[in-house]
């Protein structure tokens, strides 16, 4: 029995009179939801049944703004029950069993089969929606499965072997490639729509815990349409109470349309107009202010939130991500202005060029405030989930510690910004023909929202692929940095014993060299992105 639709995506596949976009169309009319599903069994209605009816009150509102796509989060419609504020915890037998009742055949795309005409064949849910997506004028067919790849706390779930590339071709003309949540940070099959050059548009349903520094889900979601340079979109699951992250939808390297982390569980529908690419993954028309937002429903409309709704832990992502396995050197912007160092970590060497602006005079008049301090890292190795890494990065941190930069203070914290980074740069060199694919990454505190490509940062590589130059420049100053990085995911690391900590103090070089050759190559105007 097939498990029961962790990815639920309606879009349009036949002609309308009332359609919008159309194969002609530069542009095309996009939304991914952030939702908080009933997580426990109502009255004589499965938890899947009630689900699939805020889904269709979503659709409806969806439809409303001539909406060609709408994503939904990855385990919303067949949830993970709650123990207090966690989620419960399952061994296998559990988790299987806890799905197996609320499991559903799906037919394959090809059977053209329409849930919504059908008999008892299929659970009610499954009709609910696909009736439902009868709002976008379309007859309610499935038009892609897809399979998760890479688990993350599931146990007893089978892996499709091999794993399934799932894509699916829309009546207005565009191709979109789709997977499942930590699939975005492994090989396969994420980075087979990065070197594809049929799919310009990509999908991610998840269910994702926040882990800072480098992993949490708005600076992932961001650096990954960068790296492949698609229009992406990601759908997230929304419980703040237990690290749940934020969704949006991304222009490829030129950054995030439209965004949305609201520090609280809530239900929201995030809307953008995405302009389609050419085959040199070129806009046919530019991003248009105004075309994007966010609606967030209350709870009469969508009625999964009871009592107040959960604010984010601040620091429950700390508790995720070691940095003690980095090599890392300590900011002193209050000592001086300039700080050039090269920091090098089992074999990995990592240049910085870093101008930072320091006002006393707030710290003065405000001595009993908390202020962000900065750490300049580098790691090569695994971390504690076991997947290889290859780090250069600013983070910032709540003390001089380096344990306290996975964190952020609270918002009933007195918190001052005396400091300025006016300007940054990160260089290093890169095998590119290795097993590893490079994403800028890139995150405000305020707004927890990613950078702008082009405008804010520039990422670039030059040079032969066995010896690129990776070149992260900041382009903008920004007081409310919280990480700047060049981050390698080195995928045949992967499964090998986290790399151990340090207990000491790396030697860190002051480095001109690196920066002159990025002056040069600024000069001669030889920038190049090479794709492997």
């Amino acid at each position: 029995m097939t498990t029961y639709l962790l990815l639920c995506v309606l879009a349009t596949l036949c002609s309308s009179s009332l359609q919008i976009s159309n194969v002609d169309s530069p542009n095309y009319i996009g939304a991914v939801v952030h939702y908080h599903p009933i997580t426990e069994q109502s009255g004589d209605q499965e938890v899947t049944e009630v689900n699939a009816l805020n889904y269709r009150t979503i659709i409806k509102k969806a439809a409303s703004y001539d909406t060609d796509i709408i994503v939904f989060p990855e385990f919303a419609l067949s949830t993970i029950p709650k123990d207090g504020p966690k989620e419960k915890e399952f061994n296998e037998t559990e988790f299987r069993a806890h799905y197996r009742d609320m499991a559903s055949h799906i037919p394959e795309p090809e059977e053209g089969v329409v849930i919504c005409d059908t008999d008892s064949k299929y659970k009610r849910s499954l009709k609910i929606i696909s009736c439902a997506a009868r709002e976008f004028k379309i007859d309610g067919r499935v038009l892609a499965k897809t399979s998760k790849t890479n688990l993350y706390k599931e146990p007893g779930t089978n892996v499709r072997t091999p794993p399934r590339v799932s894509t699916f071709r829309t009546d207005f003309g565009v191709t979109f490639g789709n997977f499942i949540c930590a699939d975005v940070i492994h090989k396969w099959p994420a980075t087979h729509f990065v070197k594809n050059s049929s799919v310009m548009d990509v999908i991610v349903t998840q269910h994702w815990y926040d882990a800072g520094a480098f992993l949490e889900s708005m600076e992932v979601q961001a650096a990954w349409a960068h790296a492949a340079d698609v229009n992406f979109f990601a759908s997230d699951y929304s419980d703040a109470l237990a690290g749940g992250g934020g969704s949006g939808i991304y222009a490829g390297k030129r950054g995030p349309i439209v965004t949305h982390y609201p520090f609280e569980t809530d239900n929201a529908l995030i809307v953008a107009e995405i302009p389609k690419l050419d085959s040199r993954r070129q806009p046919l028309q530019e991003l248009r202010p105004g075309k994007s937002f966010v609606y967030v429903f209350d709870r009469t409309e969508v009625p999964t939130i009871l009592g107040e709704p959960s604010k984010i832990d601040y620091n429950l992502s700390g508790n995720w991500y070691n940095l003690q396995l980095t090599t890392s050197q300590l900011l002193q912007p209050d000592q001086k202005s300039s700080h050039v160092s090269t920091i090098c970590d089992r074999g990995l060497c990592c240049d910085f060029h870093v101008e930072t602006s320091y006002d006393k005079e707030v710290v003065a008049k405000s001595p009993d405030s908390k202020q962000y301090r900065y750490h300049l890292v580098a790691l090569n190795g695994v971390n504690e989930f076991s997947f290889g890494e290859e780090i250069c990065a600013l983070v910032s941190c709540t003390s001089d510690s380096l344990k306290d930069c996975t964190k952020y203070f609270d918002e009933s914290s007195d918190v001052i910004t005396p400091m300025s980074i006016d300007h940054l740069v990160i260089t290093r060199r890169a095998n590119m023909e290795e097993s590893v694919l490079y994403f800028p990454e890139t995150l405000r505190r305020q707004g927890h929202r990613a950078l702008n490509g082009g405008s804010d940062f520039a990422y670039l590589a030059s040079g032969p692929n066995d010896s690129s130059l990776l070149i992260m420049h900041l382009l903008k100053p920004q007081s409310e940095l919280a990480t700047f990085a060049i981050f390698g995911r080195r995928f045949d690391w992967d499964g090998q014993p986290p790399s151990a900590p340090h207990d000491w103090t790396s030697t860190v070089l002051n480095s001109l060299s690196s920066l002159w050759l990025v002056a040069i190559l600024t000069a001669a105007g030889s920038w190049c992105y090479t794709r492997r």
